[in-house]
């Protein structure tokens, strides 16, 4: 399958063509990348977010380099809004060679409500006593879009 192909079966191919719509929406799109929030409800952590290519290719390497230059200005942006944001002691990134057939990121905003024996590789199998449901995603989502906005309008 070319990268620019959509694969009507893939999650992220449909999300990024605009055929389904990702739960909160999509945060933030460029030219390569689309920011959506983790899709998974209920959320351990609200601010929890994927950084995905927007080309059906699960390799890093098969990328185009302006869009491998591109993503870590992308990630040190998106994680000094997640600090503010979620007012995160630490942003977490975790990157995956293949997801549903696209590489991503996830940026994961940590604070102390996070145990200690949950940190790291463990933050994967954590369940908070009051995990943020679908009107916890959706209204962090428009928090986030609002924020962006007001941010750009001040460069």
């Amino acid at each position: 399958m070319l990268a620019t192909e959509t694969n009507h079966s893939c999650d992220y191919c449909r999300w990024v063509a605009g055929l389904d719509r990702p739960v909160g929406g999509i945060l933030l799109e460029t030219s390569d990348w689309v920011v959506i929030h983790h899709q998974k409800i209920p959320c351990p952590i609200p601010g929890w977010i994927h950084v995905v290519s927007r080309h059906h290719t699960p390799v890093f390497g098969q990328l185009s380099e302006t869009s491998r230059s591109g993503l870590f200005r992308l990630l040190e942006s998106l994680t000094q809004t997640l600090t503010q944001l979620t007012r995160a002691d630490a942003v977490d990134w975790v990157m995956f060679p293949s997801a549903g057939g696209h590489w991503n990121a996830q940026l994961i905003p940590v604070n102390r409500s996070v145990p200690p024996d949950f940190r790291g590789p463990a933050l994967f199998s954590w369940q908070p006593d009051m995990p943020s449901g679908i009107l916890g995603v959706e209204g962090f989502c428009d928090h986030f879009r609002s924020f962006q906005a007001e941010s750009l309008s001040r460069i």
